[in-house]
């Protein structure tokens, strides 16, 4: 099929994406394809109407991002797609249940701060994203740092 579209660089994230979801013999193809995942029927066999869709609802790919599944165990499909920076991607993966930061875990739903003071662990709060989690401990190691500084002097 003639199409023109070899060298769009949309056209290469088409075409991992079919090997992904349809070639048992791709070597991802276990977390996709043997998972279920695939690709929507009206990108199927078009990768014109796939360039077009991300073009007009996702827009020009910004620096540092790559195409990701929002539902991490939906289809390649019309509003399952997003552009997402690696570490979005990582915290979107299966699995992917428990990551640690120092001072900052995520484990289900919630981010948690807490810091180390004196061989004791010491919970700072809960929160709902990881910024709000991270200004919790850094806060709470400024203030760490201002109470050792009037003891030192």
């Amino acid at each position: 099929m003639q199409h023109g579209l070899s060298y769009h660089p949309l056209y290469q994230v088409w075409k991992g994406i079919k090997a992904r979801c349809l070639n048992p013999n791709n070597r991802a193809y276990r977390h996709y394809g043997d998972r279920g995942i695939t690709i929507a029927s009206e990108w199927l066999h078009n990768p014109q109407a796939f360039i077009e869709w991300v073009e007009e609802h996702l827009g020009p790919r910004p620096l540092e991002t790559s195409l990701d599944r929002i539902d991490n165990d939906g289809d390649y499909e019309p509003g399952n797609l997003r552009w997402a920076t690696r570490s979005q991607q990582v915290r979107n993966r299966r699995g992917t249940n428990s990551i640690e930061i120092k001072g900052v875990s995520h484990n289900g739903k919630n981010w948690k701060a807490q810091i180390h003071l004196d061989k004791q662990l010491i919970h700072l709060g809960t929160f709902d994203t990881t910024e709000e989690a991270a200004a919790a401990y850094i806060g709470a190691c400024r203030l760490l740092d201002h109470i050792n500084d009037g003891r030192t002097q």
